[in-house]
């Protein structure tokens, strides 16, 4: 699953870069990218039943871990 992400969101970043040098145009960006958002939907089912079993007081200090990494990261509240 982590290799999944990785390359996922690497090809998610280069997509952008493309984008944003006007390698590509925004019709081949949206084309490209909703190809890529297909390729997620069968990792995503392994991970809600992942999620699904998860321990709930694991689950709690991850949902804390992940609020204090948004609040020093993006000074999101």
């Amino acid at each position: 699953m982590t290799d999944f992400y990785f390359d996922y969101f690497n090809k998610l970043e280069q997509l952008w870069f493309d984008f944003t040098k006007s390698r590509i145009t925004e019709k081949e960006l949206q084309t490209k990218f909703y190809k890529l958002k297909d390729t997620e939907s069968e990792i995503n089912k392994i991970v809600n039943e992942i999620v699904k079993r998860t321990n709930k007081k694991i689950k709690k200090k991850t949902e804390i871990e992940t609020r204090n990494y948004l609040k020093l990261t993006f000074k999101v509240e």
